[in-house]
């Protein structure tokens, strides 16, 4: 390849690319149920230290740097690990993220909630339903956490990101309770695009449960259909069954809209 060519390459990898963007909810405490049989080397690891091994042979330097900061305020992150060798993680926060573009999007949180970001499985264990044991160890290890106790789960996913959107959606029955514009430029920098937020209140606009403007969290449509799913499955194809009640007593946390709020 000609330098040229290696510089148009590199500034096509940096072109802003824009992303709608979807937060997904959940109540806690969640039990997690069957889970894919994984094999007897596959293990798993809370890491609250950027000195870790398991970490270090995983991330690049840039991430073990942003690590060390997520470390100090207050984030974790469990991996799935075969014999010696990480081939899974996702990280949590249980506190709000005010975050610099170079290390992803600001998230903000009331003290009742926890934040997943960054799950990842390497490819030769796609679709073996490690992410699935991956997220139920990360649900196990919730109930753990010190401070108050967390009653709302939320992640996000790129619209695009169609098997992290199936999992979200129709293993654990999470919802859309946000969604957003961002703005990606390369691998590492992310921009949440200001009063692009439906509804205006959620863990990335200004306003929210954090702030104190509501206390309530956007509950799932009435005509909302709780699939089902066979741990031993390959693929992600639902059975469905009429919408159980919330799980939840109905409260100031919970509420059904009819359309996301103004």
């Amino acid at each position: 390849m000609s330098l040229g060519e290696r510089i148009k390459a590199k500034l096509s990898a940096y072109r802003p690319v824009l992303h709608e963007t979807f937060v997904t909810s959940m109540p806690l405490p969640f039990e997690p149920g069957a889970e894919p049989e994984q094999p007897s080397s596959i293990w798993y690891k809370v890491v609250r230290d950027a000195e870790d091994e398991h970490l270090e042979a995983l991330e690049d330097d840039f991430r073990l740097a942003a690590a060390r900061r997520y470390f100090i305020m207050g984030m974790w992150c469990v991996l799935a690990i075969d014999g010696d060798k990480p081939v899974g993680k996702v990280w949590i926060t249980p506190v709000s993220m005010v975050m610099s573009p170079r290390h992803g999007p600001t998230v903000r949180l009331a003290a009742d909630e926890i934040f997943l970001f960054d799950l990842w499985i390497a490819a030769d264990y796609r679709r073996t339903g490690l992410a699935v044991s991956l997220c139920n160890e990360f649900l196990r290890q919730v109930q753990h956490v010190e401070g108050p106790p967390k009653k709302w789960l939320h992640g996000y996913v790129f619209a695009e990101n169609t098997p992290s959107k199936t999992l979200m959606e129709q293993h654990y029955g999470m919802w859309t309770s946000q969604a957003v514009k961002q703005i990606t430029i390369g691998p590492r920098i992310a921009l949440t695009v200001p009063l692009t937020g439906r509804p205006r209140m959620g863990p990335f606009t200004i306003r929210g449960r954090h702030s104190g403007h509501t206390n309530r969290v956007p509950g799932r449509p009435a005509d909302y259909v709780m699939p089902l799913r066979r741990p031993d499955s390959e693929s992600y194809e639902p059975e469905t069954q009429s919408a159980p009640a919330p799980p939840i007593d109905p409260g100031p946390d919970w509420y059904v809209p009819t359309a996301f709020d103004p």
